[in-house]
């Protein structure tokens, strides 16, 4: 970069001078002789030579430019994070947008395509950068960008920023303006098309759309009641709702006619029997929240949608969360220390993830992977505690009483495999997997087998807790 100006070489050399005067001044009052500048002693007459003050000049220049160079590399990544609304805005067809935000976009395309990707040297980063401003922005018409040197650089910095994260703020606003005028028309289209009947994806609004190969068979409704009607006709959530649905039934009759019947029920203490609750109610309640979500997930209002796709996030966590307890519970029966600490840390986890669960950007398409690694991720971490058994009781012993859980967690990971490659729909789009044997039909289909064997695995898990736990 250019060379400071002369008059801050003298303002430099003048702040040198005030040094040298302000310690003979010191010197002369600690001695308590006042000195006149004749009477000076030799050895305190300190001159700065040029070659010094040019030394001192021009290391000030490097930490200025040092830290300049480091902000404006802070600010691009910041700006290149939210670049993303420049593809929104070229897509949003639908507002009135005013001309001079079209020209921001202008220049902040500008700005991507010259200076985010063509050299990685931030000084001509830089240089390229205020050039784009100059050029593009009426406010900096008049800056002369090849004249300047460092200092005005720093000083002009921060007018530049606080600039363009005023367009940026008007360009989303735009953006945002424009995509709920395109919503609206999206769904009164829709809801128009879904007199008729069952509509096509494409007639669907974008930001209902969740599985791009799944083309027919879709509901679209501005009541409430028209959704809760559904569940007894034909339409491409019918297997999801009632693959879930019957199995919340078959839990219901576990619970009330099949467990008090086995001998772990009969030599079980209450605490025991509360285990099995927890797991069982849990377990209802993710499949019902489940069935809530494929029934009401065909109600236009995107927001109120969204809120039911939490309520199954939440019924999910609370269904693993209740699975890693019992085996919690039953591995460290005569443990109690142990027991509270590792059946504290997972309900800490689990009532941590509900929350999560509620937040709308767990909820996002584009967050699919990383919905799925949380919740394999909160599986896993019961891990822990089968680790720690293996050491107290040693490999064989721990893996023979955790072998009923296998069937449970083989059937989950199964699931996980159709859910997260859309298997087998992604081979045959628009065919028979629109209504039947879709990757959710069979990824439910799982979910309820794993619930099952983890229900069958419980009760065994309760009948041997004593004679593994306990045994010294």
């Amino acid at each position: 970069m250019a060379k400071a100006p002369t008059s801050r070489r003298r303002s430099v050399a003048r702040d040198q001078d005030f040094l040298v005067r302000g310690d003979e001044s010191r010197a002369a009052k600690a001695s308590g002789v006042s000195r006149s500048p004749e009477s000076r002693p030799e050895h305190l007459d300190i001159k700065i030579s040029t070659d010094d003050s040019t030394a001192l000049e021009a290391l000030f220049d490097e930490k200025l430019e040092t830290s300049l160079l480091l902000k404006f590399d802070t600010f691009l990544k910041g700006l290149e994070s939210r670049m993303d609304v420049l593809e929104d805005f070229s897509a949003n067809k639908a507002s009135q947008i005013d001309e001079s935000i079209h020209n921001a976009v202008l220049a902040f395309e500008q700005i991507k395509e010259k200076v985010l990707t063509k050299t990685t040297d931030q000084k001509k980063k830089m240089e390229q950068f205020m050039h784009v401003i100059e050029n593009n922005f009426n406010d900096f018409a008049d800056w002369d960008t090849d004249s300047w040197d460092t200092e005005s650089w720093t000083s002009q910095f921060s007018e530049v920023q606080k600039h363009l994260e005023q367009r940026l703020v008007e360009i989303e606003e735009a953006v945002k303006q424009g995509a709920d005028e395109l919503l609206h028309k999206a769904t009164q289209a829709a809801l128009e098309a879904a007199k008729k009947g069952l509509i096509t994806i494409n007639e669907l609004p974008e930001v209902h759309r969740d599985n791009p190969y799944i083309i027919r068979g879709y509901r679209f409704y501005g009541k409430y009641s028209d959704c809760a009607k559904s569940v007894v006709t034909l339409h491409n959530e019918t297997c999801n709702i009632w693959t879930h649905l019957g199995g919340f039934f078959v839990m219901l009759f576990l619970a009330f006619f099949h467990y008090p019947k086995t001998v772990s029920w009969e030599k079980s203490s209450l605490m025991d029997n509360m285990c099995m609750i927890v797991f069982l109610v849990a377990a209802m309640k993710c499949l019902v929240c489940s069935s809530i979500w494929h029934t009401f997930n065909s109600i236009c209002w995107i927001e109120h949608r969204k809120k039911f796709a939490c309520v199954d996030y939440t019924g999910i966590t609370v269904l693993i969360c209740a699975s890693i307890l019992t085996t919690e519970y039953t591995a460290f029966y005569c443990n109690p220390t142990m027991q509270t600490v590792y059946m504290t840390l997972t309900a800490f986890f689990g009532i941590t993830g509900v929350f999560l669960s509620w937040d709308p950007k767990f909820d996002d398409p584009k967050n699919r992977h990383w919905r799925i690694l949380f919740f394999v991720s909160f599986a896993v971490a019961g891990a822990t505690s089968f680790i720690h058994n293996t050491l107290l009781h040693g490999v064989s012993n721990t893996l023979a009483f955790y072998l009923p859980v296998v069937p449970s967690l083989a059937s989950y990971a199964a699931g996980v495999i159709f859910y997260s490659f859309l298997i087998p729909e992604r081979w045959c789009p628009g065919g028979v997997f629109d209504y039947f044997g879709m990757s959710h039909n069979l990824w439910h289909i799982f979910v309820f087998g794993g619930i099952f064997y983890h229900y069958t695995a419980t009760v065994k898990l309760l009948e041997t807790a004593h004679s593994y736990a306990c045994v010294a």
